[in-house]
């Protein structure tokens, strides 16, 4: 080969060395054969971000109140589990599972809380995680809903366990990563085995109350079988002794008999029975200082109690709740209480069904309860106790016998009608201030549906406006993520704070501007909202709505005087978020009204290179077109100039790096071909030439070492 070919061929090599930028976190710079992979540090706003995101996707449900639902042990009490062999067995081991099972009523649940909050609190050396099961709530009966929370305290309480692998795949995946057992397994398993993080607890309550448990079953015993368990992670299991569930673990039993502790057999029913006394006395000693009861009264209440057959903790807990509501005049009247007091669980729940003042409907509405396969809705209640043989021979007939097909309208009714009811009572605000599953009190439901009869009601009944759910949302912030304009307005002018904000920083505003409510917007603006307020991301409302891509919301916003120039926390402005996720409009409308161009974020980042991290092509386009500057420089990033004389000596790589240098290969062969694809895209296009002689490698080094890119992703520039 001549010397001049030799120049021609090296000077080819040089100008495609870098044809290909790929989305995966790496930019490859190739020469002649030679590619260099460079990890480059990441975005720490947007790798917060995912995180954040990902953790808030597997808190499926409120698991810390539903343990708390569960009363603490009383003193004297859990101890016959405590001081059984086969416990004590499973606590020397560093990898263990263990089955409690005991009859209903024994007081499983508040064992199983009395593990996760006293005996094994998380350490620094120890992290325990748990689920209750809960067949009355959908959010507590399922095994992946039980696997997302168990991972998400896992996540918390030892963040280094969330590799990006894990929010990688999340971010491919979302849902179904988030709904397959399988996979949430998986992960569970590969996590709990880097040993450097101490030992894993998981304490699951209930099995018998989830759905489908023979996955959970079949997994713990492939699991726990010899020679395939993961050391230091051990597992309590509490559940009924149905059955179906000592079917799923017979086999794991037949191999290792220690691993089931059954409180069903007949020493253990007698030690909880002799717990059950120690809990009986526990409950009189606080009745009697409720109800000022006297040292006799408190004897003949004891007497009473303790000498009752088939005891459990249900028994007891609904033999009080009686006790509580009866009225004695004189000890005569005590010793005839408790001499008439229901002796079993069914006799308790007799006895509560016989105070309601129609005993035909209540008999009714349990027939219908018990006969139904779901949970009816009020309206199909209604339809079921309105039907009459003679009278309704058609749904027209029935049609007319109902009060109305709006089913707020029977809601004001019932909620006027407990709220009179509860008038009454001594605790009348109580009943406003009673949550839901989410935390809700009545007032905060009925603004998330726009609900404003009842809304009413409860506001004049004195409900506290300005409650929070779960997440810290006020009424007020419910109302207006979800558009009820007039709820907002009825709010408002019973006083409602306008710039309340949920847990996460968001005012009603960036909730409406996160929607892009205009009406809403308009009205909060009317009313006084803080344009420029922001959250502990640092958004303004001009962020949010850009982030989103509402451009409708962002005119208003300008128009009503917001910051263009406005910034996060990590100094990032609403034009560099609106081209990151391709919102060509609401870019176009920001240059339009003078935001710059080139502004940079604190890690050196502008709206150019957002919008190439994303591979938005049209909006880099665009870009390009109003004037961007290829030479805008990245101070965070490395420089090209290090060379492998100055490079660091190569580590060992972990599983996880081989599989991630395995991918950077396959995408290095990929790049010929896909770099012809660029060029003669931007040939074709004919608005941007690229030379060496007008640009140099230097330029492009933004664009080519940032990270964050989508996988598979690719930037429309080359070198020509």
């Amino acid at each position: 080969m001549s010397s001049s070919t030799r120049d021609r061929c090296m000077e080819s090599q040089t100008r495609n060395s870098a044809r290909v930028i790929r989305a995966d976190g790496h930019a490859r710079v190739q020469v002649g054969h030679t590619i260099n992979v460079q990890n480059h540090l990441a975005d720490p706003h947007v790798a917060e971000k995912a995180r954040i995101k990902f953790l808030l996707r597997l808190r499926t449900s409120p698991y810390e109140e539903r343990k708390n639902r569960n009363p603490k042990r009383a003193d004297g009490t859990c101890e016959w589990f405590n001081t059984h062999s086969l416990f004590q067995n499973w606590q020397q081991e560093i990898s263990a599972f263990l089955w409690v099972s005991a009859d209903p009523g024994c007081g499983k649940s508040v064992l199983t809380r009395y593990q996760v909050d006293e005996v094994f609190p998380s350490t620094a050396t120890r992290t325990t995680c748990y689920f209750f099961f809960k067949d009355d709530f959908e959010d507590q009966k399922s095994l992946e809903g039980a696997l997302c929370c168990i991972l998400h305290q896992l996540f918390v309480q030892r963040p280094a366990l969330l590799s990006d692998e894990i929010l990688d795949e999340f971010s491919e995946d979302g849902d179904q990563l988030l709904s397959s057992f399988s996979r949430l397994w998986e992960i569970l398993i590969e996590v709990a085995s880097h040993q450097d993080h101490g030992e894993i607890i998981c304490i699951l309550d209930a099995l018998d109350e989830c759905v489908g448990p023979t996955r959970l079953a079949v997994a713990l015993t492939q699991l726990y079988n010899k020679g395939k368990r993961v050391p230091t992670m051990k597992f309590i299991v509490t559940s009924r002794p149905y059955l179906r569930i000592r079917r799923e673990f017979q086999n794991l039993k037949d191999s290792q008999p220690t691993i089931h502790l059954s409180g069903e057999s007949p020493k253990e029913v007698d030690k909880i029975a002799q717990e059950i006394t120690v809990f009986i006395k526990h409950r009189t000693e606080e009745l009697c200082r409720k109800l000022q009861l006297s040292m006799e009264e408190k004897n003949i209440l004891e007497d009473g109690l303790t000498t009752a057959d088939h005891r459990t903790y249900l028994w007891v807990h609904l033999v009080f709740a009686v006790i509580e509501e009866a009225i004695f005049l004189t000890k005569g009247d005590l010793r005839a209480s408790t001499r008439n007091l229901p002796h079993t669980v069914e006799e308790a729940y007799e006895k509560i069904l016989r105070k309601s003042n129609d005993a035909k409907k209540a008999r009714k509405i349990l027939h219908i309860i018990v006969a139904a396969d779901r949970p009816l809705y009020l309206t199909e209640m209604a339809a079921v106790l309105a039907l009459r043989r003679q009278s309704h021979r058609s749904h027209k007939d029935l049609e007319q016998d109902l009060v109305s097909p709006n089913p707020h309208h029977g809601h004001s009714d019932i909620v006027a009608l407990l709220l009179e009811n509860g008038a009454r009572q001594k605790s009348k605000a109580s009943h406003l201030e009673t949550r839901d599953r989410r935390h809700r009190t009545p007032l905060i439901k009925a603004a998330t549906d726009g609900n404003d009869v009842v809304l009413q009601l409860l506001l004049d009944r004195g409900a506290n406006i300005e409650a929070k759910c779960e997440n810290g949302a006020t009424a007020l912030i419910q109302a207006s993520d979800n558009a009820h304009d007039t709820t907002v307005k009825l709010l408002l002018d019973r006083g409602a704070k306008i710039e309340a904000s949920n847990r996460w920083g968001d005012t009603a505003l960036l909730k409406a501007c996160k929607t892009g409510h205009g009406t809403t917007i308009q009205l909060l603006l009317d009313r006084g909202a803080n344009i420029d307020a922001k959250n502990e991301e640092g958004y303004p409302a001009l962020i949010t709505a850009s982030d989103s891509g509402h451009d409708a919301t962002v005119k208003l916003l300008l128009d009503r005087g917001a910051e263009i120039e406005a910034k996060d926390k990590d100094g990032t402005t609403a034009l560099s978020y609106a081209s990151h996720f391709g919102h060509n409009a609401t870019v176009k409308l920001l240059l339009d009204r003078g935001a710059k161009i080139d502004a940079k974020n604190d890690h050196g980042y502008t709206a150019l290179v957002k919008a190439s991290m994303t591979d938005n092509d049209t909006t880099v386009q665009l870009l390009l077109d109003r004037g961007a500057m290829l030479e805008a420089s990245n101070p965070g990033a490395p420089k090209a100039a290090d060379d492998e004389a100055h490079a660091a000596p190569e580590k060992p790589k972990s599983k996880k790096h081989k599989k991630r240098d395995k991918k950077s290969k396959a995408d290095a062969g990929d790049q010929e071909s896909h770099g012809s694809e660029i060029d003669e895209f931007l040939t074709k296009k004919n608005e941007i030439t690229v030379t060496d002689a007008k640009i140099s490698e230097a330029a492009f080094r933004p664009v080519l070492e940032f990270r964050h890119l989508q996988p598979n992703g690719r930037c429309n520039l080359a070198l020509d």
